[in-house]
């Protein structure tokens, strides 16, 4: 932690300094979720402050039924979901037969991350990560995303794209996965997430 003090000696003389003082740039671990059964709301809550500016989430979704498609939102400081119609998004990629795919919208109350995703385990599921940038800053949030899954039909399929969310005054905490259609079929079989903060300096 970064309050977590070392003792140094200098020339004899024992000093104490906290952590926080000494480590260069790179990743924190912040928090995670693994999910193993069937699960409807994927969610990590108080994983944003202002420690750090920039975040890394690394994610893996394999949904209970073939052809589940994913999406993804914001979720408050109070734990409430930030569900307003301000996600503006593009996510843009190819089948591994070569055919240009895309996801878009201009004002939607979600990121749409995926088209159907199969639920063999042995294919991998959706996989990717995600840079959220100044989740803590009350203006407009950036994530830029990456990610590959198998479809329904186990052709593999590539998404590279970006998301905002313009904050309207809500401060954001978190977040959350979630297979699209509400209903016990649309959940999520299995899952790794990670949250890590990027060091500014």
């Amino acid at each position: 932690a970064d309050t977590d003090e070392l003792l140094i000696s200098d020339a004899g003389v024992l000093k104490r300094i906290d952590y926080s003082h000494l480590k260069s740039g790179g990743l924190v671990y912040i928090s995670g979720a693994n999910v193993s059964s069937s699960t409807t709301y994927i969610q990590l809550d108080n994983v944003f402050t202002s420690t750090y500016s920039n975040y890394l989430v690394t994610y893996r979704l394999i949904p209970v039924t073939n052809g589940n498609l994913y999406d993804f939102q914001f979720r408050g400081t109070s734990s409430n979901t930030l569900d307003a119609s301000e996600y503006e998004y593009s996510v843009n990629g190819f089948t591994s037969s070569n055919s240009a795919t895309f996801r878009d919208h201009t004002g939607d109350d979600k990121l749409r991350l995926t088209h159907g995703v199969n639920n063999d385990t042995s294919r991998g599921g959706l996989t990717g990560y995600m840079y959220i940038h100044e989740p803590d800053s009350g203006d407009r949030v950036v994530v830029n995303m990456h990610h590959i899954y198998p479809t329904d039909d186990a052709s593999l399929r590539t998404g590279i794209g970006g998301a905002t969310y313009k904050n309207t005054g809500a401060a954001i905490g978190g977040f959350q996965f979630y297979g699209n259609g509400g209903t016990a079929d649309d959940n999520t079989a299995q899952a790794r997430i990670k949250v890590y903060g990027i060091v500014d300096s």
